[in-house]
């Protein structure tokens, strides 16, 4: 099934066959049927909405480090959640809740 998106509030946000290999170390990969970088939670949430009523598969990848895409693409909905960033911490309790796209070496300096 292919998604209308311009009908959508979330239409903007998304973009159709972009090369994963833009997103990975790697660069290598085939394309995304859509991908969207949402840049908070409630974008997330609508993005997530948009690809269920498409009855789109749904996946999420990071920075793109340790990342292999295959030459074929992905189908359905990929989103990006790279821009999703930000932790807190509780050092009495040792808890530590990161978003997403918390950078693995920003997050261990903190």
């Amino acid at each position: 099934m292919h998604a209308e998106a311009s009908h959508d509030p979330v239409a903007g946000q998304l973009r159709q066959r972009i090369p994963l290999s833009y997103y990975t170390t790697w660069k290598v990969g085939g394309a995304a049927e859509w991908l969207a970088e949402p840049g908070s939670h409630d974008e997330l949430a609508a993005l997530v909405r948009w690809a269920q009523r498409q009855q789109l598969e749904l996946r999420s990848i990071g920075a793109g480090s340790n990342l292999l895409v295959a030459d074929r693409g992905l189908g359905g909905l990929t989103l990006c959640l790279r821009r999703l960033q930000g932790c807190s911490m509780e050092a009495g309790a040792g808890l530590i809740e990161a978003q997403a796209g918390e950078p693995i070496p920003t997050l261990a300096r903190k």
